[in-house]
């Protein structure tokens, strides 16, 4: 056995995968592509508690999958940065901003250390 093992590596590297998929949403009830104890009501609720509208910029540590972070992007119209330390999460995140033509307001990097990541506008 390896001596690191991501554990979020099977839950990004299976994402597209249909049983991943009915997971949550039979766990959650929406797929927003979740591995979090946050409900759905609570995502829900989120925009509306910080006010975000289409002049927002938004910064998600530990934004997985990113679908929770385009979500957000396509609701309110905000401008979307998310950072997660697994690899795998982050292709994903990448790879459906693309695909959902959300790249202008959802842009995602890896990262293994936040203190040295300099965010440039």
């Amino acid at each position: 056995m390896p001596d690191k093992v991501d554990l979020y590596d099977g839950e990004y590297g299976n994402y597209e995968s249909d049983v991943y998929r009915q997971v949550r949403i039979e766990t959650y009830g929406v797929d927003f592509g979740q591995t979090s104890w946050v409900t759905t009501e609570e995502s829900a609720q989120i925009p509306g508690l910080l006010e975000l509208t289409s002049n927002s910029s938004v910064l998600e540590i530990g934004c997985g999958s990113g679908v929770y972070s385009l979500h957000i992007a396509q609701t309110t119209g905000c401008s979307v940065t998310g950072l997660d330390i697994n690899a795998l999460g982050i292709h994903n995140a990448s790879q459906l901003a693309l695909g959902q033509r959300h790249a202008s307001a959802g842009t995602f990097r890896s990262v293994r250390c936040i203190q040295a990541l300099a965010i440039r506008r």
